[in-house]
């Protein structure tokens, strides 16, 4: 998963913290430097680093928190002597993000003044919430005006994409996205997995069309 906080703590018995160099050094080989011949001559570290407190660990925030962690302490100065009694790392991560994206070409017809319209789905097989969506249609079409378009996710959430808009402009080739439709908003959290249907509906009479193609894309 990907690093959201971590914090480093180090408990070290020396008799002159200023000879002491410490380092995480995290498994992709990067090394974050936690102590750095500070301290003068005192005695002993114990002491808890954290991504609040020292800037380098917080641009791990995104890394990958898998892998072997090591800590690497050198005594620069001769003289004092000491050992490394215990260290431990505490990271809090969450799943990296998956993007899917599925589309059909159904090249369906849409029934003229039919309040029933016709429908497509695509079915998604994997597992997960959905964290974000976009939805692509291309619908040939003479008066855009007549048309309804909506969404509907495997747990019945309807969105409406496209409502009656567009007067007598032909055809429909668009992405909607959160941003352009806020209402999708409404099916982040929901499972992912289950069928995704594209209803299209023409409310007038006369022009006709063709739901040409669609797809989603789906972050989760």
């Amino acid at each position: 998963g990907e690093i959201t906080d971590l914090s480093v703590t180090v408990e070290i018995i020396h008799s002159w913290i200023s000879d002491l160099k410490v380092s995480l050094v995290t498994p992709d080989g990067t090394e974050v430097v936690l102590h750095n011949h500070e301290g003068a001559d005192g005695d002993d570290i114990k002491k808890t680093y954290s991504s609040t407190t020292l800037p380098a660990l917080a641009e791990l925030a995104g890394s990958d928190v898998g892998g072997s962690w090591s800590i690497t302490v050198v005594d620069t100065a001769s003289q004092d002597v000491g050992r490394l009694v215990r260290w431990s790392i505490a990271a809090e991560h969450q799943r990296r993000s998956t993007v899917i994206t599925e589309s059909v070409n159904p090249n369906l017809p849409i029934p003229d003044a039919n309040a029933q319209g016709n429908s497509s789905e695509i079915q998604i097989q994997q597992e997960g919430e959905v964290k974000n969506i976009t939805v692509n249609i291309d619908i040939v079409h003479t008066y855009i005006g007549d048309l309804q378009v909506e969404l509907f996710s495997p747990s019945g959430q309807v969105v409406r994409l496209h409502n009656n808009k567009g007067g007598s402009n032909n055809n429909l080739k668009r992405l909607y996205d959160i941003t352009s439709t806020p209402d999708l908003n409404d099916v982040l959290g929901e499972p992912v997995r289950g069928n995704w249907k594209l209803r299209v509906r023409d409310l007038a009479a006369q022009d006709v069309g063709t739901l040409v193609s669609w797809g989603i894309t789906l972050e989760y």
